[in-house]
C-alpha cells in the first residue's frame, strides 16, 4: 500500500501588528482565518493589520493591504486619526501634516 502525500504545511503570512506573522499552518501562504480577509481600503487581500496605537496602549488592527495605510498623526492636534488611505492619498496627507507643522 503507498503512503498518501500529504500537502506540506506553510506558514500564514499575515502580518499581526506589534506581533509579527500567523503562522498558522496553510497550503497557500494564507490559513483559513486570513485567506478571504480584504484590505479595508481597496478590497484587495489584507496581507496585515493596522499597527497604529497613538497615545494609548491598543493598536488600530483593521485589515490592510500592503501599499494601505492609517491616517498619519498631526503634531498638535488631540483628535485620534481614524481614517485609512490607500498608498497614493497617504502620502499627500503625510505632506499636508508636514506642512502644517
Amino acid at each position: 500500500m503507498a503512503d498518501a502525500k500529504l500537502p506540506d504545511a506553510v506558514p500564514c503570512r499575515f502580518d499581526i501588528a506589534w506581533r509579527g506573522a500567523c503562522r498558522r499552518p496553510s497550503t497557500n501562504g494564507w490559513c483559513t482565518k486570513h485567506e478571504n480577509m480584504a484590505c479595508l481600503v481597496c478590497g484587495t487581500q489584507a496581507v496585515r493589520s493596522c499597527e497604529y496605537t497613538g497615545s494609548h496602549p491598543l493598536t488600530c488592527g483593521m485589515a490592510l493591504c500592503a501599499s494601505c495605510r492609517h491616517e498619519p498623526y498631526i503634531p498638535g492636534e488631540v483628535r485620534f486619526p481614524r481614517k485609512h488611505f490607500n498608498g497614493e492619498e497617504y502620502m499627500l496627507a503625510l505632506a499636508r501634516a508636514k506642512a502644517s507643522r
